[in-house]
């Protein structure tokens, strides 16, 4: 496996496509300053996953991008592609080739391929993982970063060597399975925690099933019987409407009636009339009946008056004419009687033609006031069947309203205890929720008075383990002095015994007086010395010592040796040492016993800060629930104000178009009483 081929565009100072060939070996780029050489490398490392800009020697990651230059405009995408060659089949693929390519736009977006396919950078991190190669791994080394190599810490050497022998894919793989086997632990503490929740919700849970249950059943049965109410009402309307509609046919049959009658009377006042116009003919015949005798009184007056004068023209003749004038007396007489019985006839059919014109005009009266009491009746009735009509119209439209406003009041009726009834149900679920917020929030308090008492008694054991770890580290201490004294002593008895034996033998011995630099800090016994010069005294200094010998120069040290002397000593320190060791064997004791504490204190610890973090989600999960029950509740009060004030509105309403349907049905009566009366006032007339 090695690098094939690197394509780049838009990166940095490359503006157009530039691809760059590496063959296997070694490939070395060069150039003058300035060329873009470390734009390469910065570009390997983008490629496999670079996410830090100081990195790439950038302020932001826009900065990749080709910003533009004088003659060249700015581009809107940064594209790097690295292929590999996977003939070896190194990486795990089918291919020849794996080319990793990163993309970046100028609106932060980017991209990540893998063989032309959008994968994540994730999926590019794992298929590097353990292969030596990435952004951050030992085989992309930066100019200047070669000697952090060499100074580098163990830790940070070995982490080199881990990646370089592939351990380190196994040892992300262990933590991240690690960090999902710890979330999967917190999830079933977690879970186990809401299974304690539920089990306690359950009874609660369940008695709202039960009612929400119920409450369904009793909407459904609720439904039903509005829809059988609404069926009854329709049906009801119907036979009111066919009671209507045969009211309309028997009024219809009464108007056919009524016109017959009408007929019939004006058939009656046409024989009337006839009769009228007799008795006009008959007045007539009467009136010249009438003239006529009036021309024969005339006439007969006259002859009276002739006669007269001819009685008087005969007086001179009396006795001529005596006979004529007995006769004409006789005659006059007769006349007289005629000219009585015709005025007698006269005055009698004088009488009877004013009777007969006076009945004739009161019956022309009647016949008038018949035809216009008819016409007004008819007129009336025809006008009041016009009202009846455009009553039952209104009478209708006004039962169609009140109807449409009772199933609308049902319906209102019907959402307004429902709405009570969510109403109540929702105080209940606020009153558990906010019951059950809190206990929760005692909880949460008691929690967290624990977690406090808990951390109080782990900051003081914590104390109490570093003043215990304190005091074994300065027993340490003095053990380590004490055994380094004690071995110190054991050599020097050991020294000592060697030297005894070894120089017991010897018999020269010489004097010799010698000078230190610094007085010794005890009483000694012997003194070593390491010898690096010496020479011969002079005269001066012989005559002064009163000695002649060699001067000797070196470091000395003192020693002690009386070997019961530095057994007493050992066995002094043997003693401290055995009591320190019990001291610090008591005190390693009560450490672990302190640690024991105060793992169990900080297991405790863990534990109430998993409860409070869980009880802190449930008080969370209550609180937003209760926010939610609000709401719902606010909802509800305002939709339950609404349907109050429609209902308020449509009794209003109904009340008034009852009072409506009362006075049109009171109205309807006095029409139908008015017509009924016509008919009769009709009747009557037309018996008359």
């Amino acid at each position: 496996m090695y690098f094939k081929r690197l394509e780049l565009v838009g990166f940095k100072s490359f503006f157009d496509k530039t691809t760059l060939h590496f063959e296997p070996g070694i490939t070395a780029v060069v150039g003058p300053n300035g060329c873009g050489k470390s734009n390469i490398f910065d570009s390997i490392r983008w490629v496999l996953g670079e996410q830090s800009a100081k990195s790439l020697r950038g302020s932001d990651m826009q900065d990749v991008i080709f910003n533009g230059t004088d003659n060249k405009d700015a581009l809107g995408m940064a594209e790097v592609t690295l292929a590999f060659d996977n003939r070896s089949r190194f990486f795990g693929f089918d291919h020849d080739e794996v080319a990793i390519t990163r993309r970046l736009f100028r609106s932060g977006e980017s991209e990540y391929l893998l063989n032309k396919n959008t994968v994540r950078l994730k999926d590019i991190s794992d298929l590097l993982l353990g292969t030596g190669v990435g952004a951050e791994s030992y085989s992309i080394v930066a100019q200047g970063k070669i000697d952090l190599v060499l100074s580098s810490k163990p830790e940070e050497r070995r982490m080199v060597f881990d990646e370089a022998s592939g351990i380190t894919k196994y040892k992300a793989q262990k933590r991240e399975t690690a960090r999902k086997l710890e979330e999967t632990e917190q999830n079933l503490l977690r879970v186990n925690d809401i299974i304690a929740e539920v089990k306690r919700q359950i009874g609660s849970l369940e008695r709202q099933a039960n009612k929400a249950r119920k409450y369904k059943e009793a909407f459904e049965e609720l439904k039903i019987k509005e829809v059988n109410q609404a069926v009854l009402q329709k049906k009801e309307l119907i036979q009111k409407k066919d009671e209507i509609i045969n009211q309309l046919k028997e009024m219809e049959i009464k108007e056919t009636e009524l016109l017959d009658l009408i007929r019939k009377q004006e058939e009656s006042i046409s024989v009337r009339q006839a009769e009228l116009r007799s008795l006009e003919d008959s007045m007539m015949e009467v009136k010249n009946q009438v003239l006529n005798l009036d021309n024969l009184i005339v006439r007969n007056n006259e002859h009276v008056s002739f006669n007269k004068q001819r009685l008087i023209e005969l007086d001179s003749n009396r006795s001529f004419l005596e006979n004529q004038i007995e006769e004409v007396r006789v005659k006059i007489v007769s006349d007289e009687e005629n000219l009585n019985n015709v005025r007698q006839e006269y005055e009698g059919l004088r009488k009877n033609i004013e009777e007969k014109s006076q009945v004739l005009t009161q019956r022309e009266a009647e016949i008038n006031s018949l035809a216009s009491a008819i016409k007004a009746s008819l007129d009336t009735i025809a006008d009041t069947k016009r009202q009846i009509m455009d009553l039952a119209s209104k009478i209708s439209g006004t039962k169609n309203q009140i109807a449409d406003f009772t199933n609308k009041l049902h319906v209102f009726v019907a959402r307004k205890k429902r709405l009570e009834t969510e109403k109540v149900k929702v105080y209940e679920e606020k009153a558990v929720t906010q019951e059950n917020l809190s206990n929760i929030t005692k909880e949460v308090e008691n929690i967290k008075s624990a977690v406090n008492q808990i951390n109080e008694k782990i900051s003081s054991l914590k104390n109490q383990l570093q003043q215990e770890n304190a005091f074994l580290s300065g027993v340490n201490i003095d053990i380590d002095n004490l055994e380094k004294q004690r071995l110190s002593l054991e050599s020097h008895k050991e020294f000592l015994l060697k030297l005894k034996t070894k120089y017991e033998d010897i018999s020269e011995s010489m004097n010799a007086v010698i000078y230190l630099d610094k007085p010794p800090q005890e009483n000694m016994s012997g003194l070593v010395i390491k010898i690096k010069e010496y020479s011969s005294l002079n005269e001066e200094d012989s005559a002064r010592l009163g000695i002649s010998g060699l001067k000797i120069s070196g470091e000395a040290k003192p020693i002690e040796l009386d070997t019961q002397k530095i057994d007493d000593k050992i066995a002094k320190i043997r003693e401290i040492l055995e009591a320190n060791k019990g001291q610090k064997k008591a005190k390693e004791t009560q450490i672990e016993e302190l640690n024991n504490a105060l793992n169990l204190l900080l297991c405790e610890l863990r534990n109430q800060e998993l409860a409070l973090a869980n009880k802190e989600s449930s008080c969370s999960t209550i609180t937003e629930q209760f926010s939610k029950i609000n709401q719902e509740e606010d909802i509800i009060v305002i939709e339950l104000n609404d349907v109050n004030r429609e209902v308020s509105v449509i009794e209003s309403n109904m009340l008034s178009f009852e009072g409506v349907l009362t006075g049109l049905n009171n109205e309807q009566k006095k029409c139908e009483d008015s017509i009924q009366q016509e008919e009769s006032n009709i009747s009557l007339n037309s018996k008359l």
